[in-house]
């Protein structure tokens, strides 16, 4: 969340591998340096602020792979109507361990619509 207030595109996709997915609903699915492009239209939204909090999060046996899982709230320009909305809904992302130690997302996938109930820990 630190990273989306700095409003920083550079900062926020390196998060991503240079050959990831990022889906949002009623956009062509972003992939590779089409991620950044994304990222980029977001943060010059002076409407944009994200929450999110991570539901569920499993790393692989093998280490290599993890995924998590969680809800959101976004708030940001309609395109239509050009006046400010917020956004509930769900994301799943895939992170893939990289050769110097660091995660990156390969595959995030942005759900809207009420977050999913959680289970009591």
């Amino acid at each position: 969340m630190k990273d989306f207030a700095s409003r920083d595109a550079a900062v926020l996709a390196g998060h991503y591998s240079a050959d990831a997915a990022f889906a949002i609903a009623g956009s062509p699915l972003a992939e590779g340096t089409a991620v950044r492009r994304v990222i980029e239209q977001m943060v010059t939204d002076p409407n944009l602020n994200v929450t999110f909090e991570s539901d569920r999060v499993q790393i692989a046996k093998s280490g290599e792979l993890a995924y998590s899982r969680g809800h959101f709230t976004l708030q940001s320009t309609d395109p239509a109507t050009k006046k400010p909305r917020a956004e509930t809904g769900s994301y799943l992302t895939v992170w893939q361990k990289q050769a110097n130690g660091s995660w990156k997302a390969v595959e995030d996938f942005v759900v809207p619509g009420a977050p999913a109930a959680t289970a009591p820990k």
